[in-house]
């Protein structure tokens, strides 16, 4: 799915691939994707099957025939757009790989989720991506970095905040800024 904030990510990757700053990604960011779009897809075929049993009703009323073929432009818009979704995601997920380190889900970081789930009030995913930073950000010390993360409303706290800042890192919450944050770091304007 293009969402918001797509070109900035675009861009984002390429300064990874061309100037390469390091970008490292947990592993279970790779896998929940396709998650939602199974959710999805599973929401979407359901929509599609209550659509096509009501233009099957609409049809035997011939005063709504030359407006049926809009209906069914809508049913196969729903299964072409999961087709495609998916699609764009294993493209984009192929291009991180070759990009990005990826952090592995490793005991301690499935054993660290549990504590994030109830110490941050957590969901098990967000948790699972949390320990994966923050033991990456322990392994590695770096000299800077940033947990660039559009999900602001589970991560963007100050308590996250302040553990992170433990780490060097800084949370920022949107990819236009994440992308601006990365440009200043390589001095590009």
């Amino acid at each position: 799915m293009k969402q918001e904030q797509f070109e900035s990510c675009e861009q984002i990757l390429s300064l990874c691939k061309t100037k390469k700053p390091l970008m490292v990604i947990p592993a279970y960011s790779l896998a929940e994707p396709r998650e939602t779009l199974i959710r999805l897809e599973k929401n979407r075929k359901e929509l599609q099957r209550k659509l096509k049993s009501e233009i099957a009703q609409i049809i035997r009323n011939i005063s709504y025939e030359k407006r049926i073929h809009e209906l069914h432009k809508i049913t196969n818009l729903l299964s072409d757009s999961i087709d495609e979704d998916i699609q764009r995601l294993t493209t984009y997920r192929e291009r991180l790989i070759k990009i990005a380190e990826t952090i592995p889900l490793t005991h301690t970081v499935l054993r660290d989720s549990s504590m994030y789930v109830s110490l941050y009030n957590r969901s098990l995913q967000d948790a699972f991506v949390y320990a994966s930073v923050i033991s990456h950000l322990q392994e590695f010390q770096p000299v800077t970095g940033c947990f660039l993360n559009r999900n602001s409303k589970d991560f963007d706290d100050p308590a996250i905040k302040n553990e992170l800042k433990k780490y060097n890192c800084i949370m920022i919450p949107k990819f236009d800024d994440g992308l601006h944050y990365i440009q200043s770091q390589l001095n590009i304007t």
